[in-house]
């Protein structure tokens, strides 16, 4: 699979817009992919790095899991998608269409 540049989910004030329980809901899904050694920054209210933590780790898309890496390609998308029609929605609320990613993996409900 290609390693492309996230656009979206690598700048913090993005990630600040769709805020911390839809990323938490989000990640949650993938964090039994994840290596050992490779973790995700905690979500709770009084990281107040959160954001910035996120963003620097998701630049890192090579390292990613694949089923994460195409998850996160596939929400940009649908947000870019979605600005092109004129019609800003956050980004992790296009995932609510339903899309699956991978068997039994669906984004958000």
């Amino acid at each position: 699979m290609s390693c492309g540049k996230l656009v979206l989910f690598v700048d913090p004030s993005v990630l600040r817009q769709t805020g911390r329980p839809l990323l938490k809901e989000f990640f949650e899904r993938f964090t039994p992919l994840l290596p050992s050694r490779y973790f995700l920054p905690n979500p709770r209210a009084d990281n107040e790095a959160y954001f910035d933590s996120l963003a620097s780790v998701l630049e890192r898309t090579g390292e990613l899991p694949d089923g994460l890496r195409k998850a996160l390609f596939e929400v940009e998308t649908l947000a870019e998608m979605s600005r092109n029609g004129g019609k800003r929605a956050p980004m992790m609320e296009m995932a609510g269409l339903g899309r699956q990613f991978g068997p039994g993996w669906i984004l958000i409900r």
